[in-house]
């Protein structure tokens, strides 16, 4: 798997130290479980644009993310993810519900009060 190419990674798949691949590093707090909410994050619908290795100790990190000790390992994972967006190295699809989906989903919203 080498630079440029684009694929969707699944758990660790094809997170490995590589020279030709840029290094998020992820530090502070709980950095190794948002470094594994992270990962199990980077599947359908999130594209990998680019291939890219996680760490949570890097000397030479392309980018560091530093996690607050007040966020959960799933919602740094999502900050994460955006910022990773923003760098154009993931990219999201949208995944439309099916019409049953919907009517389902209306039909909970309305059970619990949240709409008329």
């Amino acid at each position: 798997m080498g630079t440029g190419h684009r694929g969707f990674l699944s758990g660790e798949t094809y997170i490995a130290m590589d020279p030709e691949k840029p290094c998020l590093c992820i530090t502070g707090p709980g950095a190794g479980a948002v470094r594994a909410a992270l990962l199990a994050k980077l599947v359908p619908p999130v594209e990998v644009i680019r291939t890219f290795t996680v760490e949570t100790d890097a000397d030479s990190a392309d980018v560091v993310e530093k996690v607050s000790a007040h966020d959960s390992p799933d919602f740094a994972a999502e900050k994460i993810l955006d910022a990773l967006a923003g760098r154009n190295w993931v990219r999201f699809h949208e995944t439309a519900l099916t019409p049953e989906e919907e009517r389902a989903l209306r039909d909970r919203l309305f059970d619990l009060g949240y709409i008329e």
